[in-house]
């Protein structure tokens, strides 16, 4: 009779990241719970093949293991694509914004603050409503089984949303990014 309880090293999921590709790919990113985005091997195709990271692997395993994140070992077809989002438009948003930000006065930062926020909004949109309505007992990986499993995933991707609403709110409502200009008449 096979026992229900597992430990990490004979974890099925932790023999699957070590039969992948060998390389794991290492992205600084601005977080980390989505760690499908730096250590997976789906993102080789994107970023070429890097050395090995065991730390990222055991980081990833425990992550899987205590939040039942199986979007992170295996992403859904449109997972990848918002990663491909992810990366070529909201990463190199960053720095721009950054600069924005801290400089002051940029009026010029509230359209693509617009655009980026809404952009995140509808993508975490998505992905909250696949971990409350998704039926994971048919995952390759294990994810949450319990109404309460799935609240403990949410309130890891929850944060992604709220501060990009943030940025939305005062985008729409500050009146330092909202004033209109009033031009002169000749």
């Amino acid at each position: 009779m096979e026992t229900s309880c597992t430990s990490l090293s004979q974890n099925p999921n932790q023999e699957l990241l070590k039969q992948q590709q060998p390389a794991m790919n290492l992205v600084i990113q601005r977080r980390a719970p989505r760690l499908h985005e730096v250590a997976t091997p789906g993102w080789g195709t994107l970023l070429g093949r890097g050395g090995e990271h065991p730390q990222l692997a055991d980081l990833l395993q425990w992550y899987v293991a205590t939040f039942r994140d199986p979007m992170m070992l295996q992403p859904p077809e449109w997972f990848k694509a918002f990663i491909y989002c992810e990366a070529f438009f909201q990463m190199p948003f960053f720095p721009i914004a950054a600069y924005a930000f801290l400089k002051g006065g940029c009026k010029w930062i509230r359209t693509p603050a617009i655009i980026y926020s809404t952009h995140v909004a509808t993508t975490l949109f998505a992905i909250l409503a696949h971990i409350l309505f998704h039926d994971f007992s048919r995952s390759e990986h294990v994810g949450p089984r319990t109404h309460r499993e799935r609240l403990i995933l949410l309130s890891v991707y929850v944060p992604y949303l709220l501060i990009p609403l943030l940025i939305l709110f005062t985008m729409l409502c500050n009146p330092h990014y909202n004033a209109v200009e009033k031009r002169k008449r000749k």
